[in-house]
């Protein structure tokens, strides 16, 4: 079975941000994408997902530092 390849569209949803800033992470190469063509680029859901829990960072636990 073909792994799913989400849309840019998706991509901004899934992160809440605009789908012109995911473009400009794919120029910047900030994010894994797949390029179909000139002007199409998806993204393979895992290696997505896999970005995304690199990016994340546990919020600090405690009190006033």
């Amino acid at each position: 079975m073909q792994e799913k390849l989400l849309t840019a569209n998706e991509v901004a949803e899934m992160l809440n941000i605009k789908k012109a800033s995911v473009y400009q992470y794919v120029y910047l190469k900030r994010i894994p994408a797949v390029k179909i063509s000139k002007r199409c680029v998806r993204f393979r859901k895992t290696d997505f997902l896999n970005w995304l829990d690199k990016k994340y960072y546990p919020a600090k636990k405690g009190g006033d530092d």
